[in-house]
């Protein structure tokens, strides 16, 4: 897993905002993004690269490649993506309705 790139976007990204709505954002603890942040875990569930790619409004296979890690393949795990990927067109269908 590539520590490195996501305690540096996390860093990134709570330059504006604290770690806390940082995970609200994301949908985990506040405890979770300090730990990405200090590069204190050495690997993530899916449900964390799920929620990352939400964020991130990208495909799940895209955060798993930016994090250099390999996916996960299952029926369930399936369905989380074909979940994670609606809910990108939801957020880019909101984005253009509101400009």
């Amino acid at each position: 897993m590539n520590k490195e790139a996501l305690s540096s976007w996390v860093k990134e990204q709570i330059k504006n905002q604290t770690c806390a709505a940082l995970g609200r954002r994301i949908g985990v603890a506040s405890q979770t993004i300090s730990e990405w942040r200090d590069m204190k875990c050495n690997s993530l569930r899916h449900e964390s690269v799920l929620a990352l790619s939400v964020y991130r409004k990208e495909q799940v296979a895209a955060t798993y490649e930016w994090l250099q890690m390999e996916p996960i393949s299952s029926p369930a795990v399936d369905l989380h993506e074909e979940v994670a990927a609606l809910k990108l067109v939801v957020a880019q269908l909101q984005e253009a309705l509101a400009a």
